[in-house]
């Protein structure tokens, strides 16, 4: 962990993790894993990262089971934003959304936790031009994965192979399209029969990669 943090706690243990996953019958991401283990929680750049009971704490308190099964809450922005991040061993994306409006909307932005974390968890203005494009990634694939991958590639005019897409598909996230407007991609993954499997990442133009 490169970053300074203000608040640290001591290390997590995996019984620890163990027990809220066994608790609420859901994954712990190995990114938030690695960080539980070294800080049970912190407090940085006002940013809150939940600890061990926190995550419990929210996701009860947030009626997560009900409005959004399948994710968690592993932060907040110090105010009315929770930090939401799907509860997958391989999930990295997470996103900031208003409390309120947990299971009516999703995150405008989504973004690498490992990488956020690096770079101090700064909370980044909506308005940031230098959050307007990035690429476009398959988080997750459903029951009807031809289907899905027949719709992915009308969508997005993929030229990919078939048997070419699959395989690639098999290690995710998996990135379909690059460098591309964050409104514009908005758009074309609302034309998704199954949206909640793909996500938009910003790309800050500080990234050398």
């Amino acid at each position: 962990m490169n970053c300074i943090s203000e608040i640290t706690n001591t290390p997590a243990s995996e019984d620890e993790i163990k027990k809220i996953e066994k608790s609420l019958e859901l994954e712990i991401p190995d990114v938030y894993r690695q960080f539980l283990l070294r800080t049970n929680g912190m407090v940085y750049n006002l940013c809150v990262l939940y600890g061990t009971d926190d995550i419990v704490d929210a996701y009860i308190n947030n009626q997560l089971a009900e409005y959004v099964p399948g994710y968690l809450s592993i932060g907040n922005d110090n105010g009315d934003r929770e930090l939401i991040i799907k509860a997958d061993r391989k999930a990295i994306m997470c996103g900031f959304i208003d409390a309120g409006a947990i299971g009516t909307a999703e995150p405008d932005k989504w973004f690498n936790f490992s990488e956020w974390l690096k770079a101090g968890c700064m909370i980044l203005s909506e308005n940031d031009s230098s959050l307007n494009e990035g690429n476009i990634l398959i988080v997750s694939i459903p029951d009807d994965k031809i289907k899905f991958m027949l719709d992915i590639r009308s969508v997005f005019s993929l030229k990919m192979p078939m048997s070419e897409f699959k395989q690639n598909i098999e290690n995710l996230p998996y990135v379909i399209v690059e460098d591309i407007k964050y409104a514009k991609a908005k758009k074309l993954i609302s034309r998704l029969k199954h949206p909640e499997c793909v996500i938009f990442s910003e790309r800050r133009h500080t990234d050398k990669s």
